[in-house]
């Protein structure tokens, strides 16, 4: 831990504070601010729990798991990720924001569906139709 400026009104106040004790000025983002979650649904009935990816726009992986889990993976900034569940059609790309949750879905066919959610459902069982 260091001491430092605060940039707004000079106190010298911890790197690891959040906001300046003295003016309220924004010092340094709560741990979890740079990560973004997400929850991944299991398709009741099915056999194998499939492998689930997070890639970044260069391919690079972000984190893995399994159907029915939750992967969190840091996000400094927006930035455009690629969805994949094994077994499943598609491979969304879609845009995240660092503090973020996400629920990752199959629907119709088989299509993998990424979207925002406040709190991420776990695990939720669905059929490849939509049923529960």
């Amino acid at each position: 831990m260091a001491l430092i400026n605060c940039p707004e009104c000079g106190t010298e106040v911890s790197d690891k504070a959040v906001a300046c004790p003295r003016c309220g000025n924004p010092i340094a983002a709560p741990a979890d601010a740079y990560m973004v979650e997400m929850g991944f649904d299991c398709v009741s009935g099915q056999i194998f729990n499939n492998k689930c990816a997070v890639f970044d726009a260069y391919g690079n992986t972000l984190a893995e798991c399994r159907q029915g889990d939750t992967i969190s993976f840091e996000c400094k900034e927006p930035m455009t990720v690629t969805v994949k569940m094994s077994g499943c059609f598609g491979k969304p790309k879609v845009e995240v924001t660092p503090g973020k949750k996400y629920q990752v879905s199959i629907t119709g066919l088989g299509t993998v569906r990424v979207q925002e959610v406040s709190r991420i459902r776990q695990p939720k069982s669905t059929g490849y139709w939509g049923s529960n």
